[in-house]
């Protein structure tokens, strides 16, 4: 049997690559064959010539953040490209998904922020993809998808009435999304955790081969800002590597800087795990910090509003913590994050939590 997976497929972002490769492992687990659906670029003569002009200027010196920020880019893609055959892709146009062999497949929808209300505002064509509308009723299934607001507008509440109540069974990543549907949707409405939290530590280092590696002794404090950090934060985070005696790993984010590292998904996940600290702005970090047990500190991004989903994650886990502020620097970080039974035991109850649901819809089929 197949499944068709509908999730963010443009993006060369770790925790949208790693969500959708999790998802699919634990598919095929029970003999399911995942088909990541990735729609092609209908792109016009202006895209084409502005494609290839930034392929031109990533080959030039860098002399402007611009050229770094291109540069940056094109590192990404090269070593996300290669991970992507981890993800069984289909690439497809929009009337392809008419056309899609159904009798032995289902569909999931998700996880990721594809059932955000801009997104879809933005690219209304992707309704069909992230509703799954080219498949029977019967066959349509979500998986942790994400709304990332903590609200919705009259016209939003009809558009997600229309589409998600055709579902067969419906699972959400946050209760903030949870609340917002169960006022529009008579249908039950299951939390499940991100995909990520499916896989263990040892199966996440069983998957990527480095189970059995030995713990280096190079001890070191990792850096992933989706948004740019300001200037205080980064003298704070260089005077607590300089007291601890640790280098300084920095992760390039939605930005670039000097001597930032471009590491293909699988070495992010364990860039986390060998680290003795984690400073990050990004849930899929602390989330992978907690799978990892790695010591970590999040500060809320500075260029979009984005929290809701990281406290809601720290609350789960009682790591709130590990929320930091430039203000309260110095007394969060003498006490990181202690991995304590509660701890350990909530990454089994999550990890089983999806496990089930998955197995109630394949019951189903």
């Amino acid at each position: 049997m197949k499944c068709y997976i509908a999730t963010y497929y443009k993006y060369d972002n770790y925790g949208t690559r790693l969500q959708n490769y999790a998802l699919c492992q634990v598919l095929k687990d029970y003999n399911i064959t995942p088909i990541t659906l990735y729609l092609k670029d209908k792109r016009n003569i202006k895209n084409n010539v502005k494609n290839i002009m930034k392929k031109f200027i990533a080959l030039l010196p860098e002399m402007s953040q611009y050229q770094k920020a291109i540069k940056n880019d094109e590192k990404k893609r090269k070593v996300f490209k290669a991970f992507n055959e981890n993800l069984n892709l289909m690439k497809v146009n929009y009337s392809d998904l008419d056309k899609l062999e159904l009798e032995n497949a289902f569909a999931i929808a998700g996880s990721d922020q594809i059932w955000s209300p801009l997104h879809l505002k933005n690219n209304p064509m992707d309704i069909k993809l992230f509703f799954l509308k080219f498949v029977p009723e019967c066959k349509r299934f979500s998986y942790a998808p994400s709304l990332g607001v903590d609200s919705i507008t009259d016209n939003q509440k009809k558009l997600y009435k229309e589409n998600i109540t055709s579902f067969s069974k419906i699972a959400l990543r946050e209760e903030s999304a949870r609340n917002i549907l169960c006022d529009i949707i008579d249908k039950e409405i299951t939390l499940v955790p991100d995909p990520v939290f499916l896989l263990s530590c040892n199966e996440w280092r069983s998957k990527f081969n480095y189970i059995n590696e030995s713990k280096s002794t190079d001890s070191y404090i990792l850096t992933y800002f989706l948004g740019e950090p300001n200037s205080e934060t980064k003298k704070n985070i260089t005077e607590i590597a300089n007291n601890v005696n640790m280098k300084i790993i920095n992760l390039s984010g939605n930005f670039y800087e000097k001597d930032d590292i471009v590491p293909a998904p699988d070495e992010f996940v364990k860039l986390i795990d060998k680290a003795s600290l984690v400073f990050t702005d990004s849930f899929h970090a602390c989330a992978f910090s907690i799978i990892m047990q790695t010591p970590f500190f999040v500060y809320q991004r500075s260029d979009v509003k984005q929290f809701t989903r990281i406290e809601t994650l720290l609350k789960k886990f009682n790591c709130n913590e590990c929320h930091i502020t430039n203000k309260n620097f110095n007394e969060k970080t003498m006490n990181p994050l202690i991995y304590n039974e509660f701890i350990l035991n909530k990454l089994k109850e999550e990890k089983s939590i999806g496990i089930k649901y998955l197995e109630s819809i394949l019951k189903l089929l």
